[in-house]
């Protein structure tokens, strides 16, 4: 039995359903609030889809886990590990890390737990998860594990888009008037999750044109491990096919991958979501 284990929350995707180590990575349930409700449970989150637009409807929100829920997860793990790598979605999008960080502090067990705030979310989390996985695997130490882990955050870039700006604002992303104004004019904003902030690139019209700032964004690199594109039902089929084919002739090495969007991810940018996960 491996000493390391790994802890991630449930925002996490990942670019392969199986890879080696996984047994050894752990949840952090992450509810979501909607209309008054509290939904915890996975196929629930699924049915209950998010409108493609927010005006005052009370909006979907990633709730935190909770002190308990915390305490007794490490708990657990402290009875099977020695060393626990904990990484989370990026603590500029939801308060998890730092609530986790207030349950170590009174956490009374002898595992030594690692912390790191991956500034980033979904595929670009998985990325991280599943390098920690494979170098438990390989018998790393978990010191040299969280120096490797905060190298690679540099390493994970993601360009987003989504129409559906009500969403971004209720997330405290945007304020209201540029909400309002851009779903006025049907516009998508492009963004980049940079030090796990979201800073914004331009606006453009259509998918197809946000498909193909995707691809100019890809140009950008010239070494790239893995490509993960993440999408929405609103996005049409022939923009993922145009993108799809553009990935395998640019980069016929390159592996990608095609994702379904969470209930997390809903959460934050709407069911028009979509994104491109990179890893350098």
């Amino acid at each position: 039995m491996n000493s390391i284990c790994i802890i991630t929350d449930s925002t996490a995707q990942f670019p392969y359903p199986v890879f080696p180590g996984k047994d050894n990575i752990h949840f952090l349930d992450l509810p979501i609030q909607t209309n008054g409700r509290i939904l915890d449970d996975s196929p629930e989150l699924k049915v209950n889809a998010p409108p493609p637009s927010l005006l005052d409807e009370p909006p979907p929100g990633i709730l935190p886990p909770t002190h308990e829920n915390i305490q007794n997860l490490l708990t657990s793990l402290n009875k099977k590990y020695n060393e626990i790598l904990i990484l989370t979605l990026s603590s500029q999008l939801n308060p998890t890390f730092q609530e986790i960080e207030k349950a170590i502090r009174s956490f009374s067990g002898s595992a030594r737990i690692f912390l790191i705030d991956s500034q980033t979310i979904s595929i670009g989390q998985g990325f991280l998860v599943e390098k920690a996985s494979r170098a438990v695997e390989s018998g790393v130490s978990a010191a040299d594990l969280e120096r490797e882990i905060r190298k690679s955050i540099p390493h994970i870039y993601n360009i987003l888009c989504t129409p559906s700006l009500n969403y971004l604002f209720h997330a405290g992303i945007i304020d209201r008037p540029q909400a309002v104004i851009s779903e006025f004019y049907n516009l998508y904003p492009l963004f980049v999750l940079e030090d796990g902030k979201f800073t914004p690139l331009n606006k453009v019209r259509n998918y197809h044109l946000a498909i193909e700032s995707f691809q100019e964004f890809l140009d950008e690199f010239d070494k790239l491990k893995h490509i993960s594109f993440v999408h929405g039902g609103l996005v049409p089929q022939a923009e993922i096919r145009f993108l799809k084919q553009f990935c395998e002739e640019s980069f016929p090495r390159v592996p990608f991958s095609e994702h379904p969007l969470n209930a997390y991810l809903a959460a934050i940018f709407g069911p028009g979501f979509m994104g491109l996960f990179i890893s350098e």
